[in-house]
């Protein structure tokens, strides 16, 4: 666990917005979601220091993950979780500055990132947004900055100009005007373990089926039995994981798993909503809120309750 216990000053950056510093550079806001994230948020806000604010959006942590926050001195702010896009779009929108630093809590911005966003952002390059390369680290710990451990996503970005569609999971960023890519990358500690990796992959393709589902339609099941191997051969050989060991290995086996769970699930969405149709006669009822999908145990799947509620979702109902 990263020792939150340190201060803006033990990081040696002290907390204070970079006017105050001689800086004419843009004012940033570093924005970050967080549920139960005290082992890994610390180390995010760490590397955030020379930033002008530090906003995270909790939905209802029950650790330790607020006490972080406060140690550190963040605004704190708390929203009910409906979905990653829109508790990130959310989050962007009561930012005190209109330059945007998204981070997730697993995530940290290295110094040689900062530098460069620094200077870039100094050129007044009439850019809407920054695409960061978010480089993830596996399992065992090892920082890889290969491209096949690399994907650049847009995370620096003005919110005049654009914020994050309200996405279930997989959530991005959406701007008007000219983008550039920034070089040096971002490092996201996403999985501590492989029972880590399947926690989140249990919930992510819980969501991403949801994304896909429209009543009535039928996924296709010799496509997702197709994308398995071709997956896995995308993963281990064409973008090179045999190399990486055993981890390699297994994130390439677990990555083809992907779409074949998606599709089953999103099959299960279908049969029990069906079913549901059928008990009440072809009427649709409101569903229950939603709660965060990480919080939830059940020891049977509920359709209800794994749709969560969400405006899309009912609206896709009401219109068929």
């Amino acid at each position: 666990m990263y020792n939150f216990l340190n201060t803006w000053a033990d990081v040696g950056v002290p907390f204070r917005p970079r006017a105050l510093q001689g800086s004419v550079l843009p004012k940033i806001s570093a924005v970050i979601i967080a549920f139960n994230e005290e082992l890994d948020i610390a180390r995010a806000i760490a590397s955030l220091a020379w930033c002008d604010e530090v906003l995270v959006v909790d939905s209802g942590s029950t650790d330790g993950t607020l006490a972080v926050c406060e140690a550190y001195g963040c605004k704190v702010l708390h929203r009910d979780f409906t979905g990653y896009g829109e508790q990130k779009a959310w989050a962007v929108a009561q930012a005190a500055n209109d330059w945007i630093l998204a981070l997730d809590a697993d995530e940290e911005v290295p110094a040689a990132l900062k530098d460069e966003i620094v200077s870039r952002l100094a050129l007044a390059e009439n850019c809407s947004g920054y695409f960061i390369p978010i480089t993830t680290v596996l399992w065992d710990q090892v920082v890889r900055t290969g491209h096949r451990h690399t994907k650049p996503k847009l995370r620096l970005f003005d919110r005049r100009f654009g914020n994050f569609r309200k996405q279930l999971v997989h959530e991005s960023v959406a701007v008007e005007g000219r983008t550039e890519h920034l070089r040096q990358p971002m490092y996201n500690y996403s999985y501590s373990s492989i029972a880590d990796y399947f926690d989140k992959f249990n919930r992510y393709t819980s969501l991403s089926a949801l994304e896909s589902f429209r009543p009535g339609e039928r996924p296709s099941f010799l496509k997702a039995v197709a994308a398995l191997p071709l997956t896995f051969i995308q993963f281990y050989f064409l973008k090179g994981f045999i190399w990486d060991g055993s981890a390699g290995l297994t994130w390439s086996l677990f990555s083809s798993f992907y779409p074949a769970v998606k599709y089953f699930k999103l099959s299960e969405f279908q049969r029990t909503y069906a079913r549901q149709q059928i008990a009440k006669g072809l009427r649709t009822s409101p569903i229950p809120a939603p709660e965060h999908p990480i919080a939830r145990e059940r020891s049977a799947p509920i359709f209800a309750d794994e749709l969560m509620g969400t405006p899309p979702y009912e609206e896709r109902v009401r219109n068929g």
